[in-house]
């Protein structure tokens, strides 16, 4: 197996959702990364014996202390989950019409949209708008509910 290109980060949720990063690197084999690990644990002690968060400072300062190369991986990992999460919502969209026994055109015909807009946006081909998004629920009886969590 090739590392070349493999990262791995350890993390701790300390408060609630926030998430302390306390270790980024490069994979190198595939072997427990135990010198990291340990790294990562007395990181996490420290923050943790202090018993505050480390200071907030803006993002360009604190990624100073990362390479480029480990920026853009962490970048590449973000954009990862955002798009896992909205493919997500396409499925459950597609899967509650189907479950509801409606075509992409019924649907459609009730939104007052074309049916093609229904269909690239099952697909994953088109990034949508709130409005179209509320039509589509209405077409299938349901309303769109969007939570900030």
């Amino acid at each position: 197996m090739r590392h070349k290109d493999h990262w791995r980060s350890i993390y701790a949720y300390i408060k609630g959702d926030t998430i302390i990063i306390v270790s980024l690197f490069k994979k190198k084999s595939n072997q427990i990364p135990i010198k990291e690990l340990k790294k990562a644990y007395r990181r996490l002690l420290e923050y943790k014996k202090n018993k505050n968060l480390p200071p907030l400072i803006p993002l360009a300062e604190w990624s100073k202390q990362f390479t480029k190369e480990e920026l853009t991986e962490a970048r590449k990992r973000l954009n990862y989950h955002q798009t896992v999460k909205y493919y997500k919502i396409i499925q459950n969209l597609k899967s509650m019409r189907k479950e509801l026994g409606l075509t992409q055109q019924q649907v459609a015909d009730k939104a007052q949209i074309n049916r093609i807009i229904i269909a690239k946006v099952e697909s994953g081909q088109r990034n949508t708008t709130l409005n179209t998004l509320m039509k589509i629920a209405q077409a299938m009886g349901k309303e769109l509910k969007i939570d900030f969590v």
